[in-house]
């Protein structure tokens, strides 16, 4: 059953017409009679009764308001101490016309949860302009960090001027680097350009600057290149297929540059899957540096090419076959029996026939031949 409050009804009527409703028959009671009553020019003077009834009251004039897109009661309690009528006055920032100046009013008055309240409801609304008047606004009385969430909303000719003030104050945000992958490259550089604030700046605006990566992967292959701090942070790690599309030789020679350390996670499969099918001139070379990059770019090539690439990437490696059983272990059987057979006879010779090591090869000739091998070894 639909229930409707006539128009001639005052804000007791409603009251209790309500009453016996279920709490979500209530409000769609109330959202109704509200949206009647604007057609009509009524709805302020039941807004007006509304608000002598209490807290109640109050929550059920700041729906109907809502309901009956009435800006100025909204307007009004931006900042409103009960959080529920604060809540249906935020959301008029996004769906109603309501004033600039009257949210910048809100927000510079507001305490800092409320303040945070409102500028998420700014975020939500898209109003760019707004954001801009806010930004300018909050840093100048209550300092960067109050007025950066607002940035990514902003325009980019806006960011562009602003954002170089903002970088030493505050990190650069992942949303940021999205919305504007060009500014925030261009604010950071200077700070990984100065060899006292590069490392700093890596670690500070990692988020940033794997978002920004994202989006302009040549360029930021350009600083990695140039200022890359002596490693790569785990959001610049993610971004790597990114970098590996946009030029895999370069992305190649960055890795091999930073090098490894045996804290770092080996390539992620998406990487490798990448640079295999790019195959860059340094990818043996890389492959060669460490042996976790080189499992994972030959599992990620075609059984055809693997056996090419593993003797490519370990040439020189002959007294750490042992090392590479796992690499050897990828190949197809024919190759993989050969090179086996051959790195068990380069260790025995290195070894005198003493060494152990050999027992991984073994396991992967074909069975008939390493059970009896397995056999005399135990």
């Amino acid at each position: 059953m639909i229930h409707t409050i006539h128009a001639s009804s005052s804000a007791d009527r409603l009251l209790a017409a309500v009453e016996p409703l279920p709490h979500a028959e209530r409000l769609r009671t109330v959202a109704r009679t509200a949206h009647a009553l604007a057609a009509t020019g009524e709805l302020a003077a039941l807004l007006d009764e509304l608000e002598d009834h209490g807290r109640y009251g109050r929550r059920l004039a700041a729906l109907a308001a809502q309901a009956g897109r009435h800006t100025a009661h909204l307007t009004a309690r931006l900042a409103d101490p009960d959080p529920v009528v604060r809540r249906y006055a935020q959301r008029a920032i996004r769906r109603l016309p309501v004033p600039d100046e009257a949210v910048e009013r809100a927000v510079l008055a507001a305490p800092t949860a409320v303040r945070g309240e409102l500028v998420g409801a700014v975020l939500r609304s898209g109003r760019s302009d707004l954001a801009e008047r806010l930004v300018t606004a909050l840093s100048r009385s209550h300092g960067p960090v109050a007025a950066a969430p607002l940035l990514p909303l902003c325009s980019p000719e806006f960011v562009a001027v602003e954002l170089p003030a903002f970088v030493h104050a505050v990190d650069v945000t992942a949303a940021l680097g999205h919305r504007h992958p060009q500014a925030v490259l261009d604010a950071v550089e200077p700070q990984l350009a100065a060899r006292a604030s590069r490392r700093d700046a890596w670690a500070r605006h990692a988020r940033g600057l794997a978002a920004a990566a994202r989006h302009r992967p040549l360029r930021m292959l350009d600083l990695l290149e140039r200022w890359h701090g002596g490693g790569l942070s785990n959001p610049l790690r993610d971004r790597l297929a990114d970098l590996a599309d946009a030029d895999a030789e370069r992305t190649v020679r960055l890795l091999i540059t930073v090098g490894r350390s045996r804290h770092d996670p080996p390539l992620r499969p998406a990487v490798a899957r990448r640079l295999a099918a790019a195959a860059p001139p340094s990818l043996t070379e890389l492959a060669h540096q460490g042996v976790g990059h080189g499992l994972e770019v030959l599992r990620a090539l075609p059984p055809g090419r693997r056996a090419a690439f593993h003797d490519a990437a370990h040439a020189d490696a002959g007294r750490r076959w042992a090392g590479h059983a796992d690499a050897l272990a990828l190949l197809p059987a024919a190759d993989r029996y050969v090179r086996a057979r051959a790195g068990i006879d380069r260790l025995r010779r290195a070894t005198d026939g003493g060494d152990d090591s050999a027992d991984r090869l073994i396991a992967l000739l074909p069975p008939a031949e390493a059970r009896p091998r397995l056999r005399r070894c135990w």
